[in-house]
Parts: structure tokens; sequence; C-alpha cells
């Protein structure tokens, strides 16, 4: 399951998201991730978990960093925060 709405496009930075199973978001982050892009990707977490049909959950989270040039220390200590939180 994916939807165009959950990607996020900057000049910077780029996720792209599915839903697999109904509980599995696989996120593929591109370029360089800073602080400014977190609230991006919550909103995208969000998005996704809203868009499920019936009473389907996230239950797992997988990401593939693969492509990512690399992350500032503030926005991976953001984005670890805000995983905890959204847990």
């Amino acid at each position: 399951m994916s939807d165009d709405a959950w990607n996020i496009k900057t000049f910077e930075f780029s996720n792209q998201a599915v839903v697999i199973d109904k509980k599995i978001l696989h996120s593929t982050p591109m370029g360089f991730l800073r602080s400014k892009h977190v609230p991006l990707i919550d909103k995208m977490r969000f998005q996704c978990q809203s868009d499920l049909p019936g009473n389907s959950a996230l239950n797992y989270i997988i990401i593939n960093g693969g492509r990512l040039k690399g992350t500032s220390r503030s926005a991976r200590f953001k984005l670890m925060q805000s995983l905890k939180d959204w847990a």
C-alpha cells in the first residue's frame, strides 16, 4: 500500500514510504537528513497510520538508510526521540 502524499521531497532530502501487510512501514530516505526534516517524517508516519483501513496499526518500522548521504547529530537525536514518543 502506498500513496504519493506520504512521500517527502525537498531540495536536499526525500523519503519514500510504503506499508506492507497493513502493519509494516518501510521507509527509504535519500539525501542529507537535517533536524528540519524530522517534523516532515513525523507527519508522514501519522498520515500512513491514519490511512490504514479499519483497526489496522503500524507495528513495525523498517528504515532503509542505504541512500542517505549523511545526517546531522541533532537530526539523529530528534528522529530517535520522535520514534520513542510515537511508540
